[in-house]
């Protein structure tokens, strides 16, 4: 009856990936989905995310995501962080099934093999557990 770990990862994954295309109008790729390189052809921004770590909680199971926003530029890229912390620093429901925040204290800044701005940050989800 009961569903795996697995399934419960897959679930807040693929949850996540859902809200974060609603927020901010583009889908993100996986980390480990072939991606160009940085001479990408593909139009800018680029959301990249990728699935650090997760833990069991009381409420559920609470998942620790890095997304990379690459941008042409940095005001493009601080941009797109501020759209998504705008949602989601107060934390977002989502279908009561999922509540994400994003960790704005901590997050960095790079440039890629193309010449891309870069900014890595950290995002917390939890999601619900499904048996009231």
């Amino acid at each position: 009856m009961s569903s795996s770990p697995f399934e419960h990862v897959q679930e807040c994954n693929s949850l996540m990936s859902a809200e974060i295309t609603k927020i901010m109008g583009v889908k993100p790729y996986w980390f480990h989905s072939p991606l160009t390189d940085g001479n990408t052809a593909q139009p800018l921004p680029v959301l990249v995310l990728s699935q650090t770590s997760g833990a069991a909680v009381v409420t559920g199971l609470q998942m620790q995501y890095e997304l990379a926003l690459i941008a042409g530029t940095f005001e493009d890229a601080y941009a797109l962080l501020a759209k998504l912390s705008s949602v989601l620093t107060e934390g977002r429901m989502s279908d009561d099934k999922i509540t994400m925040w994003v960790n704005l204290m901590n997050y960095e800044t790079a440039y890629d093999a193309g010449g891309h701005a870069v900014i890595n940050t950290h995002i917390t989800a939890v999601l619900e557990k499904g048996e009231k």
